[in-house]
């Protein structure tokens, strides 16, 4: 999206019901009974082979997905969108103003770089918002990134800088110069090493800072129009988003350019969020939906809704470590084979006696 420099449905496969470890019940005090009562130590480590083998085959992933959180420029509201693409309004505090880029930290906290009040606000659980920094250095903040220690980047348009934002509030110049005339997307690597990309030169351009600040020019095009979004893979892979040209481009870690998509359905594409899948998000500012871009490159409409007005920013919830959870569909199947070996093992035992 073209900042104002004035002011500084889709669907998702429904998982199987799942019965948490918690509930396991009966089966959990089972498994112990039954290796107690078998004969010899030999039988024992086969019926715990045996257990394990078909828990394998019980045991299964959580069927959460992460939420997706978007603001709204045009209308100053940040939505949420369900894994199964339902769009709902989580925030519209009148604290927001021409919401940009956002970010979780590691605590689970949002926040929202508000290009139109020139401060970061931090968003609650209920859509609350308190301003966190209003430090005058803050000039139309447009995308924001933490690092492992907490601290926060923000790429400031207005300001032709990249700022550094401690947990307690404290802000400092971290990167300023010619790279950074009209910053607008920012992105941080598994290292520390912060790529931010222009959207106001000719060509765009995207620089790299490393943790102690030196500045070095990272990637650039000729075809680049309107960089509105950085993202890494899983594979340390830059992907950015051209707002101008409809396109994806694909940067790897030694600075090789493709073009990821260029799919019709890409009409003004702003920031862009992988997954734990390595599925890419985007938000398309000029049709109001999110599209959903496979690792093969294959695009889909995720979602599309009338509450989403000007989709610009856009961040996935971080989910935890999911607890292991049971699939009834498959624990008849490991009652039975445990019970049934079970059984065969007793017989032989007292064959042989």
């Amino acid at each position: 999206m073209v900042l104002d420099t004035n002011d500084g449905s889709g669907s998702a496969a429904t998982a199987a019901a799942k019965l948490p470890l918690s509930r396991l019940g009966a089966f959990s005090l089972f498994v112990p009974v039954a290796i107690a009562a078998v004969g010899t130590s030999a039988m024992k480590k086969i019926v715990v082979a045996l257990v394990l083998a078909a828990g394998l085959t019980a045991f299964v992933g959580s069927a959460r997905a992460d939420n997706i959180f978007v603001s709204n420029y045009n209308n100053n509201t940040i939505a949420k969108v369900t894994a199964s693409g339902s769009v709902s309004i989580f925030s519209s505090s009148p604290l927001l103003s021409s919401p940009y880029g956002m970010a979780f930290n590691a605590s689970g906290d949002l926040f929202v770089a508000n290009f139109g009040s020139r401060n970061i606000l931090k968003l609650a659980a209920d859509g609350s918002a308190t301003v966190f920094s209003s430090d005058p250095l803050l000039f139309g903040p447009s995308g924001i990134v933490f690092d492992a220690n907490g601290n926060m980047f923000v790429s400031n348009y207005s300001g032709d800088n990249v700022l550094k934002i401690t947990p307690s509030g404290a802000a400092s110049v971290f990167a300023s110069g010619s790279l950074f005339n009209g910053n607008q997307s920012i992105a941080i690597d598994t290292i520390g090493n912060v790529f931010v990309a222009t959207s106001y030169q000719r060509p765009d351009k995207i620089a790299k800072i490393t943790p102690d600040g030196t500045v070095s020019l990272f990637a650039s095009d000729t075809n680049w129009d309107i960089l509105d979004g950085l993202a890494f893979d899983a594979s340390g892979n830059l992907f950015a988003a051209n707002y101008g040209n409809n396109e994806i481009s694909k940067i790897t870690s030694s600075g090789s350019m493709s073009v990821f998509s260029s799919d019709p359905l890409l009409n003004g594409p702003g920031n862009l969020a992988f997954d734990a899948n390595g599925d890419l998000f985007v938000p398309n500012g000029n049709t109001n939906s999110i599209l959903r871009i496979t690792p093969s490159g294959v695009v889909s409409t995720f979602a599309s809704s009338g509450l989403l007005n000007g989709p610009s920013g856009l961040v996935i919830q971080p989910v935890p470590s999911p607890v292991p959870e049971i699939d009834p569909n498959s624990l008849g199947s490991v009652l039975a084979l445990v019970l049934g070996s079970l059984g065969m093992l007793e017989r032989r035992r007292l064959n042989a006696a």
